[in-house]
């Protein structure tokens, strides 16, 4: 296995990460809310209009089943080109890479960048508020 190459993949993926939130946060802010916590949801929710939502919908199961088939698809394939050759090798590698994506996306996405940052500006019009009182995020 070729750490270097596993190293580059790895900075990569969190970039790529980092852009899959960051760029739709900053075209319709309003759009993650669901993925909240109750609590956050509320207080938002007591000033705007509540967002209907469809959890169990097909158009969801199969957003979400492509997405999954589409992560399996990329993971083996960086697994293969860091120089996988069995799939022990492969699997540990893949769980290795998303392990680390996600340990990026709690400690420093939600825990450092979202809940210090008090405004989102990315356009004129999309300003978005968070407030996250230290009860909701634990």
């Amino acid at each position: 296995m070729n750490w270097t190459i596993y190293g580059m993949e790895c900075v990569g993926a969190m970039i790529l990460f980092t852009c899959m939130i960051m760029i739709p946060l900053c075209k319709n802010p309003i759009w993650w809310i669901h993925d909240y916590p109750k609590d956050i949801q509320e207080k938002y929710f007591e000033t705007h209009e509540r967002i209907p939502t469809e959890v169990l919908s097909a158009p969801v199961f199969l957003k979400k089943g492509f997405a999954v088939l589409l992560a399996l698809s990329i993971l083996t394939a960086l697994a293969l080109a860091a120089g996988a050759t069995d799939f022990k090798t492969g699997f540990l590698y893949a769980y290795g890479l998303w392990l680390l994506v996600d340990w990026y996306d709690c400690f420093f996405l939600d825990w450092v960048l979202f809940a210090n940052v008090k405004r989102i500006v990315c356009r004129e019009r999309s300003t978005w508020t968070r407030r996250i009182t230290r009860r909701s995020i634990m």
